[in-house]
């Protein structure tokens, strides 16, 4: 029997991806969030002494991990200390002083992941849209984010690049 090596690589990277994905789901009350790799920066333990207790009814969560927090059982998870925000061809809107890009997820409509664009360390929003509601969840966190540090990079429409 010959084993057909590019379909068993497709195998194991499909595998590996559903797993992944899966995790990246609504995250239950009482489970740790993967931490991100700047959590325990000064700017996301001051922001996540911040968090609230409750954000459009949702009552936050017990969650151990540095710089997360998690709402109404995983419909709304917010993680701080992710890597700052690289270009994207993925949308952007500002809200207050915080440019937000919108994450695209192919397979599944029902979550909504944004993540702060010119902080460093970023902030990562996950929104479970039939639990929460998307508006009220960046409201409230807005004027957290607000307070993380700027690095000078400011999200525009591809409309307004020059061409390369």
């Amino acid at each position: 029997m010959t084993i057909n090596r590019p379909l068993l690589l497709t195998l194991a990277v499909g595998s590996v991806t559903a797993v992944v994905l899966q995790s990246l789901q609504a995250v239950p009350a009482g489970q740790r969030l993967p931490e991100p790799p700047h959590a325990a920066s000064r700017p996301c333990a001051r922001l996540a002494a911040r968090f609230p207790d409750r954000i459009g009814g949702l009552r936050r969560e017990p969650d151990a991990t540095p710089g997360t927090a998690v709402w109404g059982g995983g419909a709304l998870t917010a993680r701080c200390g992710l890597d700052a925000a690289v270009a994207t061809p993925d949308p952007c809107s500002t809200i207050g002083e915080v440019d937000w890009v919108w994450r695209q997820h192919t397979g599944d409509a029902t979550y909504q992941t944004l993540v702060t664009y010119g902080r460093d360390p970023a902030l990562e929003v996950r929104i479970d849209k039939t639990r929460a509601a998307p508006d009220t969840a960046l409201i409230s966190l807005t004027s957290l984010a607000e307070r993380l540090p700027t690095n000078g990079h400011e999200c525009v429409s591809l409309f307004d690049t020059p061409p390369a």
